[in-house]
């Protein structure tokens, strides 16, 4: 059998790749690294050089080049996928030196850099998009706890929340109808402008960032119903039905009608084709990437640990654990569970809990950052869905974790 396909069934691609020095890495569904013959990654920041075929191949469709691991190697130490004679014989020593195929017959030979391509320019993810600080500090400041908030409160209970605990630890806000939304929350611009608590999104959830700042806010449907704003008990309750209804607006993510006709009887607004609206909007005009939902040990992690988990209650310690669960409902759960906290010698200790949704903490330079403030834990618990949207969040996830190594396995309820 030729050296070279010994090589190529001793080694992957990625295993050549990271022996040559490339940045094996995976963004989103992609996974490959930078194209060493143009040396420049997607605009998007996805790896030009992606490997396909299992593993087993890998292509660079800017350049229009691809091949094998075999190849991989020849364009890295010679800058030719089929370099002359003593190019080939440099690339063979060096996969024999790895032990991936025997060394020449002579053994004279040794593997050589110097035919080795200039190393490919470093690409830059841009950094993720965020909202006026100011704005967003406001909106919370401006929003009232989830107690006085009707329609935040029940929207908790109907999903057996503590509500109490989410107002203790300030997980959530109701926004109230009379609050001054920023441009970016709501839907609309100008005098049709629909602000998010009017339109029916009025229970507010922090993003935090990798550095435990409050970096944007996410807002979840709670319904529109006048009587929900009350603080009476009223009847028993149940969860507003948020699948779209064309006899109820708040259902859609409405836009502004330039003719000035209605539709459901709004004046100034109609229908919006599908996707209809979501359960939970994120800000207009900008992402909540690498941000995360945190209970306060997860924002005293985020923030390197600095000071008292919680200054309002000094005796209160990290357990070492970490749960990562997926969307805003099973954040609060999990978040305000009741009894969370063992006592043990008079100390407190909880576990950090932290809530994700799509895009959130991805596999990439940001979404390392958010995992290397968790070096520290023993391990890491991730409780995504268990769809093809929550496995792969999961993955990307895990991923990030294992670069930092830190332990993680699948909560399994």
């Amino acid at each position: 059998m030729k050296w070279q396909q010994l090589a190529r069934q001793s080694a992957t691609v990625a295993d050549v790749a990271v022996a040559l020095g490339l940045d094996v890495r995976s963004v989103g569904t992609v996974r490959g690294f930078t194209c060493p013959l143009h040396g420049a990654d997607h605009s998007d920041g996805r790896p030009s050089g992606r490997i396909v075929h299992d593993g087993h191949g890998w292509r660079c469709w800017a350049c229009d080049v691809g091949g094998d691991a075999v190849s991989l190697a020849c364009i890295v130490l010679t800058g030719a996928a089929r370099p002359d004679g003593s190019g080939w014989r440099s690339v063979r020593a060096w996969f024999a030196g790895h032990g991936w195929c025997p060394a020449s017959g002579d053994g004279t030979l040794v593997p050589t850099d110097r035919y080795r391509a200039a190393p490919p320019k470093p690409v830059e993810l841009p950094a993720p998009k965020r909202q006026d600080a100011r704005e967003v500090a406001a909106l919370w400041s401006a929003s009232t706890s989830v107690v006085s908030h009707g329609r935040s409160r029940r929207w908790l209970m109907a999903r057996g929340i503590d509500y109490t605990g989410v107002a203790a630890l300030d997980l959530a806000r109701g926004i109230g109808r009379d609050v001054t939304h920023p441009a970016w929350a709501g839907f609309g611009e100008g005098a049709r402008f629909r602000g998010w608590g009017p339109a029916g999104w009025s229970l507010a959830l922090p993003c935090w960032d990798s550095d435990g700042r409050l970096a944007g806010i996410r807002a979840r449907y709670t319904g529109t119903v006048d009587s929900l704003d009350t603080d009476g008990t009223g009847a028993p309750y149940s969860a507003p039905d948020c699948s779209p209804d064309p006899e109820r607006m708040e259902t859609y993510l409405s836009v502004p009608d330039e003719s000035g006709a209605g539709f459901g009887g709004a004046t100034g607004w109609v229908e919006k084709p599908p996707p209809y609206a979501g359960k939970e909007v994120s800000p207009h005009g900008g992402g909540v990437r690498a941000m995360v939902y945190a209970c306060p040990v997860g924002r005293w992690l985020l923030g390197g640990m600095s000071g008292p988990i919680d200054p309002t209650a000094p005796d209160l310690r990290w357990n070492g654990q970490v749960l990562v669960v997926e969307g805003g409902p099973a954040y609060l759960r999990y978040a305000s569970e009741p009894g969370r906290v063992a006592v043990d010698d008079g100390l407190g200790w909880t576990y950090a809990v932290l809530g994700v949704w799509s895009g959130a903490w991805a596999d990439d330079v940001f979404g390392r950052r958010i995992a290397e403030r968790l070096w520290r834990a023993d391990s890491v618990a991730l409780g995504c869905d268990a769809d093809d949207a929550g496995r792969r969040m999961q993955d990307a996830i895990a991923r990030t974790l294992d670069s930092v190594r830190v332990k993680h396995f699948q909560m399994v309820e």
